[in-house]
């Protein structure tokens, strides 16, 4: 059973390689009477916003409008107050990854069954580099991801964190949306709160979507890096104990910073924790290259550790340097009615584009 009155949001920065091949598999399969796919961009200085203006004159669904904020968090929100008043669902689309055919209708199923209030996602990394398929194999991998449910595809469950796909808008707004003090992990953040209002997260196990890794070591330790930030924020704001997967990362820093000291003061034991973590990643990135027959791959110990200590470091620079993230309790996300007849297919529909970029710019 499809859903009607879905806002569909693409939040994205640069990216031009991806946003068509997404836009158009939303357009072309099954979808609801009533939708609206809105591409938010926070800036890119490659042809993304070119594409989406021109595929705005074959699709008249389609809008584009400025992020200001550039953050994920401030796209969502700001096309749920610019256009959320139309609709009952919303539909949070990520550009830098593919998607399973027929994903809204099949999504709709889960959400329509289970009588959930999200439904989401695992994540299943994809590379098309010789480094983005080492990457992907970390990640794909319990020493990329310590076991994290939505980054593994299988069964549907109940779960308390996923990656975000379908929401009942209506809870989503009453929840005052993503907070936009969290630059990073407004995701994990909102799910805090949702499940925290006694709201249920479903996890579609069986429709994992493909997501393309970072280029090169530089970009994916300074992603790693925003990741451990974003989950101490959280923690900062919400006072949640960490779980035991994620202590791990969290020892790196302080182990790495040990091992120096003992190196230093020629206190050898004091490097064994260090060497033992590296050791171990290197261990486990050979029984990898084994199973994928793949000489590379002994480089997966490398960009594991690379993860690791970028993920401890950007947790302990937040934790420490950064102050207290904001505010916990949001009020109501409030939306407003923007463009009255999305629907109509008329030469003014590009005009209408325009006039909404500058709206909200």
């Amino acid at each position: 059973m499809m859903i009607d009155d879905v806002l569909i949001v693409i939040p994205c920065l640069n990216e031009e390689t991806h946003i068509e091949s997404v836009i158009r598999q939303l357009m072309t399969e099954p979808r609801p009477n009533r939708f609206l796919v809105v591409v938010a961009d926070g800036g890119s200085t490659d042809r993304t916003c070119e594409i989406v203006i021109n595929l705005s004159r074959e699709f008249s669904r389609l809008r584009l409008v400025h992020n200001p904020k550039r953050i994920q968090a401030s796209a969502i929100n700001l096309a749920v107050r610019t256009f959320g008043a139309h609709f009952k669902y919303l539909l949070r689309i990520d550009a830098h990854s593919g998607y399973p055919a027929r994903f809204l209708d099949r999504l709709s199923q889960q959400l329509v069954v289970t009588d959930a209030q999200s439904v989401v996602v695992p994540l299943e990394a994809a590379g098309t580099t010789t480094f983005q398929k080492i990457v992907a194999i970390v990640q794909n991998s319990r020493l990329g991801t310590g076991g994290s449910a939505h980054r593994h595809k299988g069964c549907n469950r109940w779960v308390d964190h996923g990656h975000h796909a379908l929401f009942d808008l209506k809870t989503f707004c009453n929840l005052g949306g993503y907070n936009e003090d969290f630059p990073y992990n407004e995701d994990a953040e909102f799910d805090y709160r949702l499940t925290g209002a006694g709201c249920k997260i479903w996890l579609a196990g069986t429709l994992p979507i493909k997501y393309y890794p970072r280029k090169t070591l530089t970009s994916l330790y300074k992603q790693y890096f925003r990741y451990g930030s974003g989950r101490a924020s959280t923690v900062k704001a919400h006072k949640t104990p960490l779980k035991l997967r994620q202590w791990a990362p969290v020892l790196i820093v302080p182990l790495c910073g040990l091992g120096v000291l003992g190196a230093l003061a020629e206190q050898w034991l004091l490097a064994l924790p260090a060497v033992s973590w590296a050791t171990t990643c290197n261990f486990i990135a050979a029984s990898l290259a084994i199973r994928h027959r793949d000489i590379n791959v002994l480089c997966a110990g490398i960009v594991a550790m690379a993860m690791h200590f970028a993920w401890s470091a950007g947790f302990w620079r937040s934790l420490l340097l950064k102050p207290r993230a904001g505010a916990t309790e949001l009020a109501p996300l409030k939306v407003e009615k923007i463009i009255a007849d999305f629907n109509a297919h008329s030469e003014t529909d590009n005009a209408k584009n325009s006039a909404v970029v500058e709206r909200v710019a």
